[in-house]
């Protein structure tokens, strides 16, 4: 018996199926069956549905790449805000790491800050900062620093949130993607229905009611393990 479910194909694949199962449909109602043409609308929408859900799902790829991305770059740029204060917070030091200022600012080495990823770092960030506006700070090293460390901060949290953003789209187009194959599930399950009516009024071969529905792709055959030695 032929397939008639898609929760299991890929994406692409359920779009060949429905477009078999449509075109199917489509030749017949061409020779003139008007029985066979009645049953056409349902697929036909089904296929205009997975279009435009599959645009969408397109656009949610490309918003979490770039979601990512942004990640990645303020990450980047923030590690090298932070690691441009440092150089200057040990030059005013005058490369003295106990001077007490200094000592406060990174009592713990940059590395190990600019190592971590920017939704551990940010708090980090966010400590440095509130470091350097306190008094005892060197007026120019506040003064050079506290603009680009509040920016790296800012743009930091504005990526994190966008990217947290792109992710949940994704997964509520995800969820329309598995609704739509439960309809689908449905519309094929109906259409085999009323194709069977119309195989026994009509006394046709089961072979006719089945060629409505392709069969599905076969998964690719797991390449067999080389035999060992003595085989």
């Amino acid at each position: 018996m032929a397939k008639r479910s898609l929760m299991n194909m890929s994406w692409d694949d359920s779009f060949d199926y429905l477009t078999s199962v449509s075109q199917s449909l489509q030749v017949m109602a061409d020779d003139g069956d008007k029985e066979i043409k009645a049953l056409q609308p349902p697929v036909s929408k089904l296929l205009t549905r997975w279009q435009d859900l599959d645009l969408e799902r397109r656009d949610r790829r490309v918003a979490v790449l770039l979601g990512n991305t942004l990640v990645r770059r303020r990450d980047q740029g923030g590690d090298g805000t932070v690691q441009a204060l440092h150089n200057d917070s040990l030059s005013a030091a005058n490369l003295d790491r106990t001077v007490a200022f200094f000592q406060r600012l990174f009592p713990t080495p940059v590395s190990l800050l600019i190592q971590l990823s920017l939704p551990g770092e940010l708090p980090e960030w966010k400590e440095l900062q509130r470091r350097l506006a306190e008094p005892e700070m060197p007026a120019a090293l506040r003064k050079a620093h506290e603009g680009p460390l509040k920016t790296a901060i800012e743009q930091g949290t504005a990526a994190l949130a966008q990217r947290e953003a792109a992710y949940t789209a994704q997964g509520l187009t995800a969820a329309r993607i598995q609704g739509f194959r439960e309809d689908c599930d449905r519309v094929l399950q109906g259409l085999y229905g009323a194709l069977t009516q119309l195989q026994a009024a009509r006394k046709l071969p089961k072979a006719w009611l089945d060629s409505f529905f392709p069969e599905p792709p076969k998964a690719p055959k797991k390449k067999a393990a080389p035999l060992g030695p003595g085989f």
